[in-house]
């Protein structure tokens, strides 16, 4: 029973540290592209590890839960600048 309780899906799944993994695993495969072919092994065992268990057994995972997302949620913006960069999204889709 308790490694089923270590292999299930976490949820809630928090959206910031998704998508700093997300940005992580581009910037791993742009090394990969690069030539530095031994980023694969530790890309392939991330993977690996997010899928069976979710962000709870991923190094790159607990890495940007634990250190960067922290430091990120410190980082605020005006409002005024992101209503202004929202409209401009919108009116870059007309």
């Amino acid at each position: 029973m308790a490694l089923a309780k270590i292999l299930k899906f976490p949820n809630p799944v928090n959206e910031v540290t998704a998508r700093c993994v997300a940005a992580g695993v581009v910037v791993m495969s742009l090394a990969v592209v690069a030539g530095w072919t031994w980023v694969v092994i530790p890309l392939a065992i991330g993977f690996a590890l997010r899928v069976a268990a979710g962000p709870r057994l991923s190094p790159l995972a607990l890495l940007m839960n634990k250190v960067i997302v922290p430091r990120l949620r410190n980082m605020t913006v005006d409002a005024a600048t992101a209503a202004l960069a929202d409209v401009n999204l919108r009116l870059g889709d007309i």
